[in-house]
């Protein structure tokens, strides 16, 4: 019986800067622009073995970008909508130190959605600003791919989560 106590672990937290890059599953990709978020959040590392390890984290992580909503109502309007999507996200990860101070991680994440904000000006000139509690009940979920480079204390860490959920699929 192996016990919790006998792997030697890590914990601390993390936070970044993030850039969405939205992939709409419904062929309006042309209707998105990119933009930046921000990731908060805290996580346990797990050493498994020599240069094996084992990464889970908590997060709060931003999705931001901007797309255009078109009405074929009386007039054909376009308008301009940023969107601020926050989940919170359950990642697991397993971590190979393949050269001195070099990650090498692969795992998965699970998000469920916290909150979305949408900022919008309207077709008379005003600026709106709509915050709705869930504005789409589907999990985010998918791959987690990073390169981290360990200096100090500190972890720099390039990642690319490739959601495979069809939470975008609305749009």
């Amino acid at each position: 019986i192996t016990h919790l106590n006998t792997f030697a672990f890590t914990g601390g937290v993390k936070g970044g800067i993030n850039y969405t890059i939205p992939q709409a599953k419904s062929g309006y990709e042309e209707h998105f622009s990119n933009d930046y978020g921000y990731t908060l959040g805290g996580f346990l590392s797990f050493n498994l073995i020599d240069k094996l390890f084992l990464n889970t984290e908590l997060m709060l992580n931003s999705w931001q970008f901007k797309y255009d909503e078109e009405d074929y109502g009386e007039e054909i309007m376009i308008i301009t909508e940023k969107a601020n999507f926050n989940f919170i996200e359950l990642t697991l990860a397993l971590s190979y130190n393949f050269f001195d101070n070099f990650y090498f991680d692969l795992g998965i994440f699970l998000g469920i959605q916290a909150y979305f904000k949408s900022s919008f000006t309207d077709i008379t000139g005003e600026y709106q600003n709509i915050t709705i509690a869930k504005h789409n009940t589907t999990p985010s979920s998918g791959i987690n791919i990073s390169l981290g480079y360990k200096y100090n204390k500190f972890l720099l860490n390039i990642r690319y989560l490739f959601d495979v959920s069809p939470f975008l699929s609305g749009y």
